[in-house]
């Protein structure tokens, strides 16, 4: 089962996380980096524990930040890690935790997480990560921590509200609000243009860009991926209808024309796992899909161009 992944810091790569075991059974997590130029596996390993989530680390290429889930069989608690992909094993760990992380972000000198079910976030030194933590009341229950593009205000999404965050050496200062409507409990954000801009989301459900102030409902059914390219003020959404990718140019908001990658050849129709972008020209983006093919887009022209990085299940394939 794929569980995450993410794009390396000179974007060669593309750093896969895998569950192995059933989602009731003990789990080893094994990580596969694909060279994206030409589609082979440059490294694989495994590590004996159950990683949900990854995240880059700014200003360190090899190492990462996981999630790691409790295994009460193996005397493992609720940690985060970090995790030497050259080393290819842990190198530090967080404390205990009363209960799962829910998200995390980190700018490379602070590191900013919260726990499932709470109404606060923690702030501890990365390089103190088993130190106590700071700790900022939120006004609901916290679901995503990301940082704005500029990295200099912490995007807070909770349940009904998304909080703003001026980054100070004494820590997080609340700068603003915005209410959302009914209630909505986002599981996934896009930081976009300006500090306070981001494209905000429920998984399978609405999708909502705030920009200028302004909060607007895009999508019906968000699948939770995306990606900004700042360059181009262009905002891509992962859409659930027909695996859509909706297209539209910030902070106008005019819709250009969805890319539908399962109609281009090689055409397979599955789901978007997660979805990145590479800087330079002309611009391309990478998308996994949930059965581990990779593919780089080329989002030009009417209907934009596909191609294989690297096929693993070929099934259906047209």
């Amino acid at each position: 089962d794929l569980m995450d992944a993410l794009i390396s810091a000179d974007e060669s790569l593309l750093v896969i996380v895998e569950r192995v075991g059933g989602a009731d059974k003990l789990n080893l997590s094994r990580f596969i980096l694909v060279n994206l130029y030409n589609g082979k596996i440059c490294s694989a390993f495994d590590l004996p524990q159950r990683i949900v989530k990854i995240y880059p680390i700014p200003g360190r290429s090899t190492q990462l930040l996981a999630i790691r889930r409790s295994q009460k069989e193996l005397a493992q608690t609720d940690k985060l890690l970090i995790i030497d992909l050259a080393l290819k094993k842990v190198v530090k760990s967080s404390g205990d935790f009363p209960a799962p992380v829910k998200s995390a972000v980190t700018d490379g000198r602070r590191l900013w997480f919260a726990l499932e079910g709470r109404k606060y976030f923690s702030e501890v030194e990365l390089e103190k990560l088993d130190g106590k933590a700071a700790v900022t009341d939120a006004k609901n229950i916290v679901n995503v921590l990301q940082l704005s593009r500029n990295g200099k205000v912490l995007q807070v999404l909770e349940k009904g509200v998304c909080e703003f965050y001026d980054i100070t050496d004494d820590g997080a200062m609340l700068a603003g609000s915005v209410a959302l409507p009914g209630d909505i409990s986002p599981d996934y954000g896009i930081a976009c243009g300006g500090v306070q801009d981001l494209f905000l989301a429920v998984r399978r459900g609405d999708g909502l860009l705030l920009a200028g102030g302004s909060l607007n409902k895009i999508e019906d059914r968000a699948e939770g991926q995306g990606v900004y390219l700042h360059n181009e003020n262009m905002l891509f959404v992962c859409s659930a209808i027909k695996n859509r990718i909706r297209r539209f140019k910030l902070p106008e908001c005019d819709e250009e024309r969805a890319l539908e990658p399962g109609s281009l050849k090689p055409s397979v129709n599955n789901r978007t796992f997660r979805l990145f972008q590479r800087s330079g020209k002309p611009v391309e983006l990478i998308l996994l899909d949930d059965h581990g093919n990779i593919f780089k887009i080329h989002p030009t022209g009417r209907r934009g161009r596909k191609s294989v990085v690297r096929m693993v299940d070929t099934k259906g394939v047209r």
